[in-house]
């Protein structure tokens, strides 16, 4: 529903996010070059609809210079001293993080910012990153792992500035490592405490490529949680991505989370949350589960982001995500953007009399069975 071809050629990272009235796609060639693609519509998409009509991003692109080839990038919106601005984050072919800086100026225009900052780390850095905006919209967090695969981590809040690198742990002190093929993904959300308190959950996929879900404690330890129902094993790839839906406009909490990564097929997947009424305790929480394929198992890619947007209105699930398809065993890379990425969709609901239908047909099977009576029961007039 609502789906839109946005690139036609191969890319290996996307990244999506939304500030003020300008929804921006970030993506990666094989070259390692940073494409902006911007748009300015609401995508209020009529709601049966095959495309989004009305709505597209714009036939400009912008390229986010940065030193040497990117690999991976994550993108998220922070307000620094009541303005708000976007910080692109990318892991160069040489192991180093570099973050751009795009503000929004006060008529609604885009700034990019013409520093490219360099942020340090105790190792050289590998796959894609991952940015996670917190629910006060003050600061974000950064993830990412080294190439010793150990993940690491860090928070700028109210400022310019990145505070200091932690090293992601367990609270044993024991590092968390993620597989080679893995990528950490980081997102906030009101998944545990019952009176809407936000957390900040990391997934990936560990050394034995199970697909595992933390929450940051107050000592700055990852504490593994219980909330998945299904643990995926089948050899995740790449970064997991998360996002809070919120069910209105009015209040931040409550509303749903979303967890979608690929398998090790790379076809999308999904999980959300459910209220559990399990028969043995603990019972009646909130759980993460409904592992499903995230459209069907012939969607397949390389990397994938989502986000919440209230643009329309309602808050909904958008998603951008790299698709092959396969005519005739002829491949043909896409970027599709889907601002209903959550299947949600208000349509027009009718309410038949089914019993008059069958009213109809156990009329015609009772009162002359065979054609074999003369003089048979008049029934209803066939109603469909």
């Amino acid at each position: 529903m609502n789906q839109v071809e946005v690139v036609d050629k191969k890319v290996t990272s996307l990244a999506v996010t939304r500030m003020g009235r300008h929804t921006l796609l970030f993506s990666v060639d094989p070259a390692g070059r940073v494409a902006l693609r911007d748009s300015t519509s609401n995508w209020n998409c009529p709601a049966a609809a095959k495309n989004c009509t009305g709505s597209s991003f714009s036939p400009v692109i912008t390229t986010i210079a940065f030193p040497v080839p990117t690999r991976g990038l994550d993108a998220a919106v922070v307000k620094v001293n009541g303005l708000l601005e976007v910080s692109v984050i990318a892991i160069g072919s040489d192991g180093k993080i570099r973050e751009r800086v795009i503000s929004l100026a006060i008529n609604g225009d885009l700034n990019l910012i013409p520093v490219t900052n360099v942020i340090n780390s105790a190792a050289l850095a590998a796959g894609e990153p991952s940015l996670a905006e917190t629910r006060d919209g003050l600061g974000i967090y950064l993830i990412y792992k080294g190439v010793d695969n150990v993940l690491r981590w860090r928070l700028r809040h109210g400022s310019s500035l990145w505070g200091g690198e932690h090293t992601a742990s367990d609270p044993n002190g024991v590092a968390l490592v993620a597989a080679a093929e893995a990528s950490p993904g980081i997102a906030s959300g009101y998944l545990r405490p019952p009176n809407g308190t936000p957390e900040i959950y990391l997934a990936y996929s560990d050394a034995t490529h199970s697909l595992r879900l933390f929450a940051l404690n107050a000592a700055d330890r990852w504490e593994h949680t219980s909330l998945m129902s299904e643990s995926p094993t089948q050899n995740t790839l790449g970064r997991p991505t998360m996002a809070w839906v919120p069910n209105t406009i009015r209040s931040d909490f409550p509303g749903q989370f979303y967890v979608v990564f690929r398998d090790g097929k790379s076809a999308y997947k999904m999980m959300r949350t459910f209220f559990d009424f399990a028969t043995v305790p603990p019972q009646n929480r909130i759980r993460i589960g409904m592992l499903s394929y995230f459209d069907n198992i012939w969607l397949d890619g390389n990397t994938i982001d989502v986000i919440a947007s209230s643009a329309t209105g309602h808050p909904q699930l958008w998603a951008v995500l790299a698709h092959i398809q396969h005519p005739d065993l002829n491949p043909v890379p896409l970027v599709l953007f889907r601002p209903r990425a959550d299947g949600v969709v208000d349509l027009t609901q009718s309410n038949h009399d089914d019993w008059e239908p069958i009213s109809w047909g156990l009329c015609q099977a009772i009162v002359n069975p065979g054609n074999t009576v003369s003089n048979p029961i008049r029934c209803p007039n066939r109603p469909f």
